[in-house]
């Protein structure tokens, strides 16, 4: 049975597209198929995604706007990695005001892949940085949510609490079988006093459960939306490559995923 998972943050980056992407990949290596969902108006998700000389005709605006006859198969394009993706534009921040009025707006997407969910492992979502309707969705469907919190910024956990408040409304509300699977520590250096200091912060909030990997600190990361490409295909054996593949194994143990004979890369 396919397991959804929702990357959000209300704050801008603190990893989400970064982890969206690079989970998928490692989770892709570990033979696990694989669909992302780019929810995020700005799509670079999208971009890292999309093979060298494909164009998107349809994207997951297509698909919401036109609901009731929209073919989700022609939305889903494959990575170079073998990632099967639905991608986003910067038309999608109209596509949020479009279906405002629609009946059960909060659930479109969940309807929408009802009938494609069981063909992937893991589906993922890289959500915007806001809680709209874009996010709704995304909670609407998923299993868990990660929460990247950026390990040298403190400014990170702005929000986080309402954050988790929204979250457990969407759970109470919409969808009974949503928790939290964890925060995430990106950007993380453990000899920095800031990336102390958050980590401290986030081991007292108790109510929220705390991921074992950590995603290390690598100008690498920031690069590969430049180059168009996930970690793994970019610089395989960055240390924040490894950090994913880590993750990756992580969330196939808590999902209770067993790996394949070849395991993580």
């Amino acid at each position: 049975m396919s397991k959804t998972i929702a990357i959000c943050n209300k704050k801008g980056g603190v990893g989400k597209t970064a982890t969206a992407v690079n989970l998928a990949s490692a989770l892709t290596r570990a033979n696990k198929k694989v669909l992302v969902l780019d929810l995020d108006s700005q799509h670079n998700a999208t971009q890292i995604l999309t093979p060298t000389g494909v164009k998107l005709t349809q994207t997951i605006s297509n698909l919401m706007e036109n609901a009731d006859e929209a073919n989700v198969s022609e939305c889903i394009y494959t990575s170079e990695e073998g990632i099967d993706f639905i991608g986003s534009s910067s038309r999608l921040t109209n596509t949020e005001i479009a279906i405002a009025g629609a009946s059960f707006r909060e659930t479109i997407l969940k309807r929408l892949l009802m009938d494609i969910e069981d063909n992937y492992d893991f589906i993922i979502i890289d959500c915007p940085p806001s809680v709209g309707l874009m996010t709704l969705n995304a909670l609407s469907m998923a299993d868990g949510v990660i929460v990247p919190i950026k390990s040298n910024d403190f400014s990170s956990l702005d929000g986080f609490a309402d954050l988790i408040k929204y979250i457990k409304i969407a759970q109470m509300q919409i969808n009974p079988k949503l928790s939290v699977t964890g925060i995430l520590l990106t950007y993380y250096s453990p000899t920095t006093n800031i990336a102390k200091l958050v980590c401290e912060k986030t081991e007292s909030i108790t109510s929220v459960p705390i991921l074992k990997t950590k995603i290390r600190l690598s100008t690498t990361v920031a690069e590969t939306p430049a180059v168009r490409k996930t970690l793994f295909q970019y610089k395989p054996n960055n240390k924040a490559s490894v950090d994913y593949q880590e993750l990756a194994k992580e969330v196939m143990e808590l999902y209770g995923i067993k790996e394949t004979a070849n395991g993580c890369g």
